[in-house]
């Protein structure tokens, strides 16, 4: 008989009362016995310590609410803690779309040698529309990832308990891009990798998460992480993202109005910026 990898979730939270439930339910409610959701609580003072306290002992979850120093320091004490073969988080605005934890189980079952999963996700606007995020690289690579940042979207990646200890922690010295230089970390270990073209999660970006409030200054350390892994280049393409999140009114505005337009200005962008660097 074949045996399940048992899969860990972290999610981290601070005062994210308003959101919690629904990613707490996306984890619950998943049609899969053999995982874990370690919740990992900032000393929350709003009605998520109620909704966490609300689920505890419905389903194999675990949580501790103290104060720490961001939620780089509450994923590696969720990590810390996490006893699976399999790895992931979810933040307290995203969730699961059903039937994810059997299809990661299945596809790491069946190809032993694979330590990364990643999928598709749905951005989720304020007005409930859902927008499918593919990845549109043709590959994953340090080298793509240093180019062109980081274009792996966090709440739909998997990985291996055994790639995470060669890898070690989160980087504690970054606030907003500790995903990305952890997936530059790994794929500097030439692992293998599947891109699962289906939506494994959705988010929702809104004023009051760190990433959504602080856009250039994520692009100013996404770009300095880049840098660091870079071979030696001038500048990397990636710097266009930094007027992209600078001026994102008028440019989200543009590519809502002008999708084509906007398309074609981004590609040749890229095009000019990569025989530069």
């Amino acid at each position: 008989m074949v045996k399940n990898f048992l899969i860990s979730i972290v999610t981290p939270s601070y005062n994210q009362g308003k959101f919690i439930e629904e990613t707490i339910l996306s984890v619950k409610n998943q049609n899969y016995q053999n995982f874990e959701h370690l919740i990992i609580d900032g000393g929350s003072t709003d009605k998520t310590l109620d909704i966490i306290r609300k689920y505890e002992g419905t389903y194999n979850m675990r949580w501790v609410s103290e104060s720490d120093n961001g939620p780089v320091d509450a994923l590696n004490k969720g990590f810390k803690m996490a006893k699976g073969d399999i790895f992931a988080w979810i933040n307290t605005d995203d969730y699961y779309e059903p039937n994810v934890f059997n299809e990661i189980n299945r596809i790491f079952l069946a190809n032993k040698d694979i330590d990364f999963v990643v999928g598709d996700a749905y951005w989720i606007k304020e007005d409930g529309e859902k927008i499918l995020i593919k990845i549109k690289r043709k590959e994953i690579s340090v080298d793509e990832l240093v180019k062109y940042g980081n274009f792996i979207d966090q709440s739909a990646t998997f990985w291996t308990s055994r790639i995470f200890k060669k890898t070690g922690f989160l980087n504690t010295e970054l606030k907003y891009t500790f995903d990305y230089e952890l997936w530059i970390r790994m794929f500097k270990l030439n692992i293998k990798y599947l891109y699962l073209q289906k939506p494994l999660a959705s988010f929702k970006p809104h004023k009051g998460a760190i990433s959504f409030d602080n856009r250039k200054e994520v692009m100013k350390e996404m770009y300095k992480v880049g840098k660091e892994y870079s071979y030696n280049k001038k500048f990397l393409p990636q710097i266009i993202k930094y007027p992209r999140a600078k001026y994102y009114k008028f440019f989200d505005k543009f590519q809502e109005l002008m999708p084509g337009l906007y398309n074609l200005i981004k590609k040749y962008s890229y095009k000019i910026l990569n025989k530069l660097s």
